[in-house]
């Protein structure tokens, strides 16, 4: 087991307890943004995409720019042109993402390094290093929020420039006007519940399909069916993780008129409403519901913090993170024993 991860996470929740005062808050807000910085942006081949990255740095081509999107292939020629290694490439992209994270982090106004934590461990990690665009392209949409109210033209502009970093950034455009809908709690309670009963029927709607009508017509419809084709044996089973998006669930529905009485949080419950219903009704295509899962994944940054926040009594709060401290550090820890993400340095 590689202990790197765990270190990270460990280190992150620690600091969480000493952010208090405003001297004490810009010290940690540094040494967080430094650490991940490093961490992600020095790290050497980690993870299953870090080959394919690389392979395309070092020879770029036509049809593997398309697939990468605009931003990745114009910074990898941009890159090659200074004759630069592959690896200030890493750096570069890491720089740029956890900036965005930081200052998102820091404009919402939450425990800064507990909200890291949870970046880390739900879904930072992975996104970071294998879906390095798709992380990008999830922090401008985050940065882009505060534009929901009144300002469409600097949100769907941002959203755009997210989609040249990874094109399924397209699907936050809607959450502009998602937002305005009167989302109501029975609305939510008959999603979780239908979501629920279908999660272990395991459907595999692609199958309806015929062969013809996946993976043809473009390099993208390509792509996107060997989620369903090169991974057809893999599926969801009942786990740790079913029952905490139970518990989310739960206590989303619970506090439900604390969490919408802001567009921040409006976006978030949206977000977990599809990061549910994409578990339950993908549950047949287990690679492809954690990558189209792994879109919404921000929800838990925001909402865990949230969630906290509202609730009054200290017992029932100590119980939440410790509940949550544990459901992350299984999910750390899951990832250290996994070969392929053994943590190695650059150099």
């Amino acid at each position: 087991m590689d202990w790197s991860y765990i270190i990270v996470f460990s280190f992150l929740l620690l600091l969480s307890l000493f952010y208090k005062g405003e001297r004490t808050k810009m010290v940690i807000n540094y040494l967080c943004f430094n650490l991940l910085v490093l961490f992600f942006g020095l790290r050497g081949n980690v993870g299953d995409d870090y080959i394919a990255y690389e392979s395309f740095y070092n020879s770029p081509s036509l049809h593997d720019g398309i697939v990468f999107g605009p931003f990745f292939t114009c910074l990898t020629h941009m890159c090659r042109l200074l004759h630069v290694p592959f690896q200030f490439f890493v750096f570069t992209l890491s720089f740029l993402t956890n900036t965005l994270l930081i200052r998102f982090v820091t404009m919402i106004k939450v425990n800064l390094p507990f909200t890291l934590a949870v970046f880390f461990a739900l879904g930072g990690v992975t996104n970071e290093i294998d879906f390095i665009r798709n992380c990008l392209a999830i922090m401008i949409f985050l940065n882009t929020i505060v534009y929901i109210d009144g300002k469409l033209n600097l949100y769907i502009g941002g959203n755009i420039l997210g989609t040249m970093a990874h094109y399924s950034a397209i699907i936050y455009i809607p959450f502009y006007w998602i937002t305005k809908f009167c989302l109501k709690r029975k609305h939510l309670i008959l999603t979780f519940l239908v979501c629920t009963l279908l999660f272990p029927l395991k459907i595999r709607f692609f199958d309806f399909l015929p062969t013809t009508a996946l993976g043809q017509g473009s390099i993208i419809l390509e792509h996107f069916s060997k989620y369903i084709s090169q991974f057809s044996s893999l599926r969801l089973s009942f786990s740790f993780g079913v029952i905490e998006r139970v518990c989310m669930a739960s206590l989303v529905i619970l506090y439900f008129d604390k969490l919408t009485n802001a567009t921040l949080y409006k976006v978030a419950v949206f977000a977990f409403a599809a990061y549910f219903s994409v578990y339950s009704l993908l549950s047949g295509y287990a690679v492809l519901a954690t990558r189209i899962g792994n879109l919404f994944s921000f929800s838990y940054w925001i909402l865990i913090p949230a969630i906290y926040n509202c609730i009054e009594n200290k017992k029932a709060r100590s119980l939440y993170v410790a509940f949550y401290i544990i459901y992350m550090a299984l999910r750390i820890i899951s990832l250290s024993t996994l070969p392929q993400w053994k943590y190695q340095l650059c150099f």
